[in-house]
């Protein structure tokens, strides 16, 4: 067994996708007999310390450190990309998806729910009477779920978001609205895995209805890379770690 990990991270918050990933890597990292805590519980001397993108340099001045890229940004030392767009060689995924709250529901369906995110806002195309969803509300993930899972679809201005993932996993096709379509296509084609039931004209909801069943075996099959992954993050932290003296 080699060094153990200390991961900074702000304190849990169950609606930023950034920090359940960094806690959720914690999880692993301990299942897998790693010792790690969060920074702001305690950090040991000697650990090897993980940095989101968003925390340059080096701030704990461990010796053993690298910045995981959960959003692109390009850093130096050593870095792991969420996936392959985020500008590392590395890449490191963990499951931020609860598969006991996102699953296919089969109850009937009315209405739309719409998510902004980090997109440009169009209220020309947001239905009347749909249901805005927000980083507080609804106000838990079991929540969250019951919504996006009782609409036909979910409208997103963000087109590289957790939601997109979320409302197919429970069945829900989402129609993105995308200033460069092509440049979202293509960046959801190399997220890392599939995606199923996204539709950018209204007239393909249909299609995407049927598309979107597809979503959760493929995900679920697709979560065996995410620990695969862990582990090579493992083996690469341990090696950096024992060849810097």
């Amino acid at each position: 067994m080699g060094i153990g990990y200390t991961i900074w991270s702000p304190q849990y918050v169950n609606y930023h996708g950034g920090v359940r990933a960094l806690h959720i890597l914690k999880d692993e990292l301990i299942k897998r007999g790693y010792p790690t805590t969060m920074h702001y519980e305690y950090h040991i001397e000697g650990n090897f310390v993980v940095y989101p993108e968003i925390t340059p340099g080096n701030p704990l001045n461990a010796k053993h450190y690298c910045h995981w890229l959960l959003n692109s940004r390009n850093l130096p030392g050593l870095t792991f990309g969420w996936d392959k767009n985020m500008g590392s060689d590395n890449v490191l995924t963990v499951n931020i998806i609860e598969p006991d709250i996102f699953y296919p529901r089969l109850n009937k369906r009315k209405g739309v729910a719409y998510w902004v995110g980090k997109g440009d806002v169009n209220g020309f195309i947001i239905p009347d009477g749909a249901i805005g969803i927000t980083k507080t509300n609804p106000s838990t993930r079991a929540e969250l779920a019951d919504l996006m899972s009782s609409v036909e679809y979910v409208l997103s201005f963000d087109d590289y978001t957790a939601i997109i993932t979320e409302a197919a996993l429970l069945g829900t096709p989402v129609f993105i609205q995308s200033k460069n379509i092509e440049a979202s296509k293509q960046r959801l084609n190399e997220s890392g895995f599939p995606i199923h039931g996204i539709f950018y004209d209204i007239n393909d909801l249909p299609k995407a209805k049927t598309e979107v069943l597809k979503q959760h075996k493929d995900y679920l099959d697709f979560v065996k890379v995410f620990d695969k992954r862990i582990d090579n993050f493992i083996n690469i932290t341990q090696a950096y770690a024992s060849s810097i003296f």
